[in-house]
């Protein structure tokens, strides 16, 4: 596997996400898995972004990289987002969607899991699709006649 490497401050530090991040994750921020999943799918549909939790990611992340790297990470959550410019986020973003979501992203559904469509709805599908092209056209047919009658009537 690839190893990701995100360059702060001049200096590039590996970036891991495994269960060991999450788990740092969890103890740094007092919340569960679910609860940041739940927050970043709400703050996606107002148009934000869930800004501390993904840099608290992007912390615990490092943390890890650099001690499978056989180093320590020494600088604390405020010093680290000291050391940050704003755009850092725009490269960690790929990183996180690969490592923490990537794979689920990719999976194809089994053919189990396939939802069917009921013959019932199909059916009344194509009959209201035939009956709604009908009425279209009587309506068609109908303001035609209509101008004929009374453009015939307005010209005499």
């Amino acid at each position: 596997m690839k190893i990701d490497r995100i360059t702060i401050a001049d200096r590039p530090y590996r970036v891991e996400i495994n269960m060991n991040t999450a788990e740092n994750w969890e103890n740094l921020s007092g919340k569960k898995l679910g609860q940041f999943e739940i927050e970043a799918a709400e703050s996606v549909k107002t148009g934000g972004v869930a800004t501390r939790a993904m840099l608290l990611w992007l912390f615990c992340a490092i943390i890890e990289g650099e001690e499978l790297d056989g180093r320590t990470f020494e600088p604390d959550f405020l010093e680290f987002k000291r050391m940050l410019s704003p755009s850092i986020m725009s490269y960690f973003a790929p990183i996180f969607i690969k490592r923490y979501i990537g794979e689920l992203a990719k999976a194809e559904p089994k053919k189990d899991e396939v939802k069917k469509k009921s013959p019932i709805r199909s059916a009344f599908h194509s009959f209201a699709l035939w009956h709604w092209a009908n009425w279209v056209t009587v309506l068609l047919i109908l303001v035609c006649v209509a101008v004929a009658i009374f453009g015939t009537l307005y010209v005499v």
